[in-house]
């Protein structure tokens, strides 16, 4: 599952791999080429890609150029190449020797007719005639790449559907699929100070799930309430308990859940609660019904700060530490910077997460390119409990 780490440290020089182990606290290295979720791969050689799309005219437009920022220093310098394959960010399956993608509404710019599609290929990213299997013709939407069991040959991948988390699975490494939705928790009331379930008013969206051991899962998941849900699975994913409120504080933001080597698990999330709901339509009078409906500006409010949190047990986190801040959130021009083709939304939340050598871990984060960033951090670092600066220096 992880000889690509052994690959990603053979590519570096020397200097290379002292610039990387001296790396501690959140660092950034690049800004993406695209709002961050399910862009980047890492290739069995080590190389590390970062796909999105140049010269579009606007966000989602499909008279852009793709594109992706490829590495093969383990995140340290960047260089912008073409893509002119099919499948783009995929997941290299190394029991079956195949790459797997998942393809809906939201991210087909592949000239197919919308709906849920799952691309395999021997080839990799640049494979220009993928298999495809179409598995819906309903609006799927921001799934997550594919991930592989570490225990089975089981492989899935989550995503939403009418603002609803969905869970696909497959035995036979994608060739076929089977379907779980989840029980609607019984709690998604209006609370104060909120004054509306703001934007997500099934039972949670933009989930994502992790092993925590040979039969358990974890799925977390994105809520309109003060804190993430968080749902369980004791069978591999074919049952999963009613979704029911996490430890992880957060309003209307998604998360993203690491397993480590050794077994580890890092949670990445935002630990905000959005600003107050204002009255739209006196203060703007252009405003969409979209935002009055509490679907726009009234929910995407105070994404600013990430978080990342490491437990050992798969119960109990520590380190809670904030690893990013949005540099545009004090920007006088805050609506404007950044500019429309890259994303409406300014933020740093949205993340995917990949181990790197020598204990770091590369992160990317974020929404359009005036706040989206990739960063390498030590993972020792989540676990300091003192915090000093010298002025002096």
């Amino acid at each position: 599952m992880y000889s690509y780490l052994k690959n990603l440290e053979n590519r570096l020089t020397e200097d290379q791999k002292d610039i990387l182990k001296r790396i501690w606290e959140p660092t950034v290295v690049e800004i993406p080429l695209a709002d961050s979720r399910r862009d980047i791969c890492i290739l069995p050689d080590g190389e590390i890609r970062s796909y999105g799309t140049l010269y579009a005219s606007r966000h989602f437009a499909q008279d852009g150029q793709a594109a992706y920022l490829s590495s093969t220093d383990c995140g340290l310098s960047w260089s912008i190449k073409y893509s002119h394959g099919k499948m783009n960010s995929c997941t290299y399956l190394e029991k079956a020797g195949i790459y797997i993608t998942v393809c809906d509404t939201y991210n087909n710019n592949k000239g197919i007719d919308s709906g849920l599609y799952v691309y395999r290929s021997h080839i990799g990213p640049d494979d220009s005639n993928p298999e495809v299997t179409k598995l819906s013709d309903e609006r799927y939407i921001d799934s997550f790449l594919p991930q592989q069991s570490f225990f089975t040959d089981r492989i899935w991948f989550t995503t939403q559907l009418n603002g609803n988390p969905v869970f696909f699975y497959s035995d036979d490494f994608g060739k076929s699929w089977k379907r779980r939705e989840f029980p609607a928790p019984h709690n998604f009331e209006t609370v104060f100070p909120h004054k509306g379930l703001r934007w997500c008013k099934g039972s949670g969206c933009e989930p994502y799930v992790v092993e925590l051991n040979k039969d358990k899962m974890m799925m977390i998941i994105r809520t309109p309430m003060d804190c993430f849900y968080k749902s369980y699975s004791y069978d591999g994913g074919d049952s999963w308990t009613t979704p029911e409120p996490s430890t992880f504080y957060g309003t209307d933001t998604t998360a993203f859940l690491l397993r480590l080597t050794d077994g580890r698990i890092i949670t990445f999330w935002n630990n905000t609660k959005p600003l107050a709901q204002p009255n739209h339509k006196a203060t703007m009078p252009y405003a969409g019904e979209c935002v009055e409906a509490g679907t726009g500006e009234n929910a995407f409010t105070n994404r600013d700060a990430a978080h990342a949190a490491i437990t050992e047990d798969g119960e109990n986190f520590i380190g809670y530490r904030e690893i990013i801040l949005n540099e545009a959130r004090n920007h006088s021009d805050f609506r404007y910077i950044g500019g429309a083709k890259s994303s409406l939304d300014k933020s740093v939340h949205q993340y995917q997460a990949f181990e790197l050598p020598f204990n770091k871990v590369l992160v990317s984060v974020g929404q359009n390119k005036a706040s989206r960033r990739l960063i390498i951090f030590d993972i020792n670092w989540l676990y300091e409990t003192e915090r000093a600066e010298d002025f002096l220096k």
